[in-house]
């Protein structure tokens, strides 16, 4: 994937970082959701799309220890259709980046509740290459 270095003076910064705190995601994914809103007709919403599994994890049992493919709305991406506009995304690849923005927005605490999971030795915890989360008690 192509990358590009913008420079923003303060006050665009300021607008986007608040804009992009909103929607727990950090600037730079805020960024590409205004680009693909202003140029693909109908893009994928990341935005909704992450809103909606951050709210799946208040069903999730406190205690318990969860991957992204245990919340149902994950499992509905391997069933999407792009429509013409959408054609290069794939659903794999929609589910690594909505992988990366949880996963950003768990270690921003954007996610209530919710924290990286560690196995015995402190050390972030994984199934295969699958992240793992935990749901702890509300302080």
């Amino acid at each position: 994937m192509p990358r590009v270095q913008i420079n923003l003076d303060d006050n665009l910064h300021d607008i986007l970082a608040q804009r992009a705190t909103t929607h727990n995601l950090n600037i730079n994914y805020e960024i590409v959701a205004i680009l693909e809103n202003l140029f693909i007709e109908k893009p994928f919403d990341y935005i909704s799309a992450l809103k909606t599994i951050i709210d799946e994890t208040a069903a999730i049992e406190v205690g318990q220890t969860f991957a992204l493919h245990d919340l149902p709305f994950f499992n509905t991406i391997e069933h999407w259709k792009p429509n013409n506009e959408q054609m290069a995304l794939k659903p794999s690849g929609i589910r690594a980046k909505l992988g990366r923005m949880f996963n950003d927005a768990v270690e921003n605490k954007c996610v209530p509740h919710v924290i990286r999971a560690l196995n015995d030795k402190g050390e972030l915890k994984f199934k295969g290459s699958t992240s793992l989360y935990l749901k702890i008690a509300q302080e």
